[in-house]
């Protein structure tokens, strides 16, 4: 993932941007904010990895895999 993905997740996940002279680009979050973003990266990882099993035919480990985020 690059830190354009996180930076999309974080602000998906509420995060947002505080910009002051003595804080610039620092991003503020609440703890639940902060377990969202969690989530989010975990999903989004998961589902990079079941893609690329897919493309590999390994339908039933890609399945796997993406069954681990609904539990």
């Amino acid at each position: 993932m690059t830190t354009i993905d996180f930076r999309r997740l974080a602000e998906e996940a509420g995060f947002r941007d505080h910009h002051s002279a003595d804080m610039w680009g620092v991003m503020l979050a609440r703890d639940i904010q902060i377990e969202r973003f969690a989530k989010l990266v975990a999903e989004a990882e998961r589902e990079e990895c079941a893609k690329q099993l897919d493309a590999l035919g390994c339908d039933h480990c890609a399945a796997a895999i993406r069954a681990r985020g609904k539990e």
